[in-house]
């Protein structure tokens, strides 16, 4: 096991304002020093066909987005997750009205709520899900 010289400067979590601030603060000097990243940043060529639009800080709801009827502008940040046997939420049918209605954070998985918070900290709108089984 690795212990950490400076163990009272790390957080507890990443989900710690301190952390995100950090991550927040490194992803702003990349799109500001390298050119590549600040034009990755401003141009986006590929959209998917649904996204999900997470909001901003505090709000209770995100929403899915068909891009057929619906015009994105802007970023998007992406989450790749493998299920494995459960799966706990997932679009369907019956789900597809409901989640475009929008739906609470508090019905979503952890890893989902974490991905939608990491997002609305740097004020992108739109995040996409990529789903696999294992």
């Amino acid at each position: 096991m690795v212990t950490c010289p400076y163990p009272k400067l790390l957080p507890e979590s990443t989900g710690a304002s301190s952390a995100i601030g950090f991550f927040l603060q490194k992803y702003k000097e990349c799109c500001k020093k390298h050119p590549q990243c600040r034009l990755q940043q401003s141009v986006t060529q590929f959209y998917p066909t649904r996204l999900v639009e997470v909001g901003e800080l505090g709000d209770a709801y995100v929403r899915l987005r068909e891009l057929r009827t619906y015009s994105a502008e802007g970023p998007y940040f992406c989450l790749s997750h493998c299920w494995g046997e459960k799966q706990p939420f997932k679009l369907t049918k019956e789900t597809y009205s409901i989640l475009q209605e929008g739906i609470s954070l508090e019905s979503l998985p952890k890893t989902f709520r974490d991905a939608i918070l990491v997002t609305r900290n740097f004020q992108v709108r739109y995040l996409w899900y990529v789903l696999c089984r294992e």
